[in-house]
């Protein structure tokens, strides 16, 4: 084992996790993974960059063959870096200035390492999926097959998919934490709501309290969408404005913080003023479809047993309403939104250890005289049930006086 000062994730945790991913390659036929995606290198090795830059001077990628043995390839302005924060042995860089004598090209080198792991010949998975976002063109990624004419290029996303769906004991610890940082925030911010506050405002409250709590990672990430008044109700994904929250009005928020790489999920609605009876109709329909769906979760069940329990529960408690999404939830970690997706037609099952967020919305569709109720929960599939890691944020409809 290689001396590591600074490491991302501890020796332990990456040993389980290579070690995984090695069966993995071998149970999918794979002769070898190329990863480019920032989560993925950060998952797998602790390769954490500290900002969003994705051209091609940043190029950087891992090949792992089906032994498990893993090359780095890193541009030269990261060397250093990570050499003493991951665990990786096999590091190697390119580019930088000429009196360094590296490689020059990232794709020589990237063609070279698949050569030496054997892969030129073999089926290499690459990440292909849509729910990845990759540091590649699609210029470069065409320029790779060309340079591996003989290799058979896939998708590799079942693989890690299978992996980091189940979270391991080291990611729940980190997302218990980071649900706890989300409800405090949230409830500072609710707390200091008066009329006239912007909701930028708001989100500023929220933040304060989240970054007193210990959020920092870098590159900085996570957000909120926030929308109140008549005239948006109907924005179903906006940021925060400088609108001024008025009487009457109700605040509707969604998304979290992201603690260590780990993103949360949640939503909640706050009114300022007395709640019309359709708001409170509504805002206790979602509520009872929330429950009903709770009620059912654990290892096994179909996410599109969720979907249909959800909206059979919303349609008896309010006919008249509508969930106008087109799922009822889905995974969460390293991004806000994972496989699995709960749809009317998934019948993907739910194992023990996922982490999935539950939502459901009550809207007053088409009107949206009202914002409605879309509450959403975030918490661990259970061998028998579901462990609520939101459940600190209330229910209720928090109303301001």
């Amino acid at each position: 084992m290689k001396e590591t000062p600074f490491p991302e994730i501890p020796y332990e945790e990456y040993s389980r996790r290579i070690e995984k991913l090695r069966e993995l390659i071998k149970k999918n036929k794979l002769d070898g993974l190329c990863l480019f995606s920032p989560i993925n290198l950060r998952y797998y090795f602790g390769y954490r960059k500290a900002s969003y830059g994705s051209s091609e001077w940043w190029r950087r990628a891992a090949l792992i063959d089906g032994d498990g043995k893993v090359i780095l390839i890193v541009p030269q302005i990261h060397w250093v870096l990570i050499q003493k924060t991951t665990w990786v042995e096999d590091i190697r860089p390119w580019g930088g200035p000429g009196y360094l004598n590296l490689p020059k090209e990232f794709m020589k080198l990237f063609t070279d390492s698949a050569k030496e792991l054997k892969l030129v010949n073999g089926a290499i998975g690459f990440e292909l999926d849509s729910h990845t976002q990759l540091d590649l063109s699609f210029q470069e990624f065409n320029a790779m097959r060309q340079h591996l004419p003989k290799a058979s290029i896939v998708d590799g996303s079942p693989v890690y998919w299978e992996q980091r769906q189940i979270k391991t004991d080291y990611e729940i610890e980190i997302i218990r934490k980071l649900c706890d940082i989300t409800v405090k925030g949230i409830q500072a911010g609710f707390s200091q709501l008066k009329e006239g506050m912007t909701e930028i405002e708001v989100y500023t409250k929220i933040w304060e309290a989240w970054i007193k709590e210990g959020i920092h990672d870098c590159p900085m990430a996570g957000r909120l969408m926030m929308r109140s008044g008549k005239d948006r109700y109907n924005f179903l994904n906006q940021p925060p404005t400088n609108r001024k929250i008025l009487r009457g009005d109700a605040l509707y928020i969604d998304g979290g913080p992201c603690h260590l790489g780990y993103f949360s999920d949640v939503q909640r609605v706050i009114h300022l003023g007395d709640p019309s009876p359709l708001q409170k109709r509504l805002h206790s329909a979602a509520n009872q479809a929330l429950d009903a769906m709770i009620s059912i979760v654990k290892d096994g069940t179909r996410v599109c047993d969720l979907y249909k329990t959800g909206v059979e529960t919303l349609k008896r408690a309010v006919p008249e309403s509508e969930h106008t999404i087109s799922i009822v939830g889905h995974g969460f970690g390293l991004q806000t939104h994972e496989p699995p997706y709960f749809t009317a037609t998934n019948e993907e099952k739910l194992r023990a250890g996922m982490t999935i967020a539950l939502e459901i919305y009550a809207a007053d569709f088409p009107q949206y005289r009202e914002v409605g109720g879309f509450p959403e929960d975030n918490g661990i599939v259970m061998k028998d049930g579901f462990e609520n890691l939101t459940g600190g944020l209330t229910h209720e409809l928090r109303v301001v006086p």
